[in-house]
């Protein structure tokens, strides 16, 4: 798939493949997503909600 979105945490022992996306891909530094995720700015990229499947973990 051309437009596969693939992800994976930090130390690697998770990692999913989630289709292609539905939306627009967003970057948000607003005060409530910065609070809502410990971060500087939040990313969110819109999917179907059955599509993803682990790779390898599970969270």
């Amino acid at each position: 798939m051309a437009d596969e979105i693939t992800a994976a945490c930090l130390c690697g022992e998770a990692r999913l493949i989630c289709g292609r996306s539905l939306g627009t891909r967003s970057y948000c530094r607003c005060t409530d997503c910065r609070e809502s995720t410990g971060a500087a700015f939040s990313v969110a990229i819109p999917f179907e909600a059955d599509l993803p499947s682990y790779l390898r973990g599970k969270t």
